[in-house]
C-alpha cells in the first residue's frame, strides 16, 4: 500500500512538473482548440511482451491521428491514479463499442504499459483502444492542464469540441454527434 501511495505522489509530482513547465514556457504551437485543426501525432498502442503476459510478440504498432482522418475521431486523455478518469472510462468503451462510424482512443498520460495492464484487469476495461504518450509529448502538444480532457474531432480532423473533466455517456454521445459534420 505504500509503496503504490509512493508511486502515486511520483506520478503527480511529474506531472505538475510538466504541466507548470509548459504553462511558464508558453506551450509549443497552437495545441487543440475548438475550431482548428489538431496537431498530428504518432503513439504506439498499449501493449505487453508475451514475457510480461502480453499476447503478441515484437514491437507494439504505432497510430497516427493523420491515418484515422476520413471518420470522426473521439480521444480522451487520462490516467490510471485521475479518480474521474477511472469513473468514465466505462463510457468510453461503450462508446468505442457502440459506434463504429468513430475512431475511440483513450489516450494514457505518463504511465507504463504495465501500470495499464493492471489497471485494466483490475476493473475490466480489455479491448478499450488505448496509446500511451509516456512522455507527456502530446499533452503538451495540446495544451492540456488537467485530466480527463477529451476531444471530438471530425472527419477532417479539425477540433469541434473540447471538454475537461468527466463526462457522462449522455455528454459524450451528444458532442460525438457535434463531430459528425465539418466544424
Amino acid at each position: 500500500m505504500g509503496r503504490d501511495l509512493i508511486r502515486i505522489a511520483v506520478a503527480v509530482a511529474v506531472f505538475v512538473a510538466v504541466a507548470g513547465a509548459w504553462y511558464l514556457l508558453g506551450g509549443r504551437g497552437q495545441g487543440a482548440a475548438e475550431g482548428q485543426r489538431a496537431p498530428n501525432f504518432t503513439l504506439e498502442q498499449h501493449h505487453l511482451p508475451p514475457e510480461e503476459g502480453g499476447d503478441a510478440a515484437g514491437a507494439p504498432e504505432t497510430v497516427s491521428l493523420a491515418s484515422l482522418r476520413g471518420k470522426p475521431v473521439f480521444i480522451n486523455f487520462w490516467a490510471t491514479w485521475c479518480e474521474p478518469c477511472r469513473w468514465e472510462m466505462p463510457f468510453i468503451l461503450e462508446v468505442q463499442n457502440s459506434r463504429p462510424d468513430v475512431h475511440v482512443y483513450a489516450i494514457n498520460v505518463g504511465e507504463s504499459d504495465e501500470e495499464v495492464a493492471a489497471y485494466l484487469d483490475e476493473v475490466g476495461l480489455e479491448g478499450l483502444n488505448i496509446l500511451m504518450d509516456k512522455g507527456f509529448e502530446v499533452y503538451g502538444e495540446y495544451h492540456l492542464t488537467g485530466l480527463p480532457t477529451s476531444l471530438f474531432l471530425d472527419a477532417q480532423g479539425t477540433v469541434c469540441v473540447r471538454v475537461a473533466g468527466p463526462m457522462t455517456l449522455d455528454v459524450m454521445q451528444a458532442n460525438l454527434d457535434k463531430s459528425m459534420e465539418p466544424c
